[in-house]
């Protein structure tokens, strides 16, 4: 099956995935590279299947519905679809779903790619 979308990672997911892996590393390397691989195959595959991930119900809620997420346990991946690209906006644990912290990092991620 060959992909009809691109997966884009923001430099701010980009940013949150190494913070992620450098925390992970300090106890287990090989966690930290398990971790890896199991995101960047999910996040990967959303080239696939795009419209796979729910719309975020914190923005929802806003009014906001361009965001879906997948679950990647423990964590969030956010990401939007434009013109058959996925950009992966963040990660996020389930214990930082503050809508404030939230808005705040999509607004600064949709400056860096914004929508057409």
């Amino acid at each position: 099956m060959t992909a009809d979308y691109q997966v884009i990672w923001s430099k701010v997911a980009e940013s949150d995935l190494l913070a992620i892996l450098e925390y992970i590393m300090q106890n287990s390397p090989a966690a930290a590279k398990e971790a890896f691989n199991k995101i960047k195959i999910k996040a990967e595959n959303l080239a696939l299947f795009p419209e796979r991930g729910r719309v975020v119900s914190e923005l929802f809620s806003q009014d906001i519905c361009f965001y879906r997420a997948i679950i990647i346990a423990p964590w969030r991946v956010i990401y939007r679809i434009v013109d058959k690209k996925d950009f992966c906006s963040s990660r996020y644990g389930f214990l930082s779903k503050c809508k404030d912290v939230l808005l705040e990092r999509l607004i600064r991620i949709n400056n860096e790619n914004p929508l057409p």
